[in-house]
């Protein structure tokens, strides 16, 4: 089993998807190869992702296309953040008051 990096197309357009990552690097599942993205991104590597047209996996071809997946993930990563400031919001309430849905 290689390391995904290495198997990695470069640029958007050329993304490959999660099925034929998982085939190509002999990942069973595709929890398997979240995580192993997970901890290839922590060690460094710039692994991109899409989830447009079918999302997929790839290498950034040049710095504006580096800038546009950071800002991307900087936006979703703002909504994640603002969605847990409210639910510890409401963790933080009596729980007589709490409601959940």
């Amino acid at each position: 089993m290689g390391r995904i990096f290495d198997s990695l197309p470069t640029g958007k357009e050329n993304a490959i998807p999660a099925r034929e990552l998982m085939a190509i690097t002999g990942v069973s599942t595709a929890r398997e190869l979240c995580s192993m993205v997970r901890a290839e991104r922590h060690d460094g590597c710039l692994i991109l992702s899409k989830k447009d047209h079918g999302g997929g996996y790839y290498k950034a071809a040049n710095r504006e296309e580096l800038r546009a997946w950071v800002e991307t993930f900087s936006k979703e990563a703002r909504a994640t953040f603002s969605m847990m400031k409210a639910a510890r919001r409401e963790l933080g309430k009596d729980s007589e008051q709490a409601t959940f849905i």
